[in-house]
Parts: structure tokens; C-alpha cells; sequence
């Protein structure tokens, strides 16, 4: 059998399936903080290219627990993240009239 290398946060009950399969395995567990936040970050860029390459709800959802898992690693609570999302529509506005910005000519 060959190895194949993942080296990257999965879902909790990985290591059970692979193991239900009868499949041998190495994992880590991650206690540091600043290299938990480090791999969420790179699991965050993960599943945003493959929604990118499937454009389908499941995975954006995968996105979305990231994004909460991060969330909780870093202690910010939902509201605090809607109070700067208010602060950031009220500013700036959303993105509902779909402007794209193809140039600005500067001074």
C-alpha cells in the first residue's frame, strides 16, 4: 500500500472512518494556539477554493464551520461579528448592487 499525505485539519471523526476501514494512520493533535489558528486559516483557504471549483451548499456550509470554529478559537462571540458587520454596511455599504470597480485615477 502507498501513503498518501494530507497534512491538514479534518473533521473529528476522520480518524474513526479511516480506521473502520481498516486503513492505518498518524494524526496529531494540536494544542498550540497560534498553530491551531494557523492551520483553521489554511483549512478556511481550503474549502473556499473548492467552493470556488463547486459553487454548491455543501460546501459552503464547510466554509461556515470554519469560519465559527475560528470564531471560537479566537473568542469572538456572533454579536460582536455583527456589530462590525452593521458598522461596515453603514460605512462602506453591502454589496447588493453588484459594483465592480474597474479603475480609479489617482492624483
Amino acid at each position: 500500500m502507498k501513503t498518501i499525505e494530507y497534512n491538514k485539519l479534518v473533521r473529528d471523526k476522520i480518524p474513526d472512518i479511516i480506521e473502520k476501514k481498516g486503513l492505518k494512520y498518524e494524526i496529531e493533535l494540536l494544542s498550540d494556539f497560534d498553530e491551531i489558528n494557523e492551520w483553521l486559516k489554511n483549512k478556511l483557504f481550503e474549502e473556499v477554493i473548492e467552493f470556488v471549483e463547486n459553487e454548491n451548499l455543501d460546501e459552503l456550509s464547510d466554509i461556515w464551520q470554519v469560519i465559527l470554529k475560528i470564531m471560537d478559537h479566537n473568542s469572538i462571540n456572533t454579536m460582536d461579528l455583527y456589530d462590525k458587520m452593521s458598522k461596515k454596511l453603514e460605512e462602506r455599504g453591502g454589496f447588493d448592487k453588484n459594483i465592480l470597480l474597474r479603475w480609479v485615477e489617482d492624483k
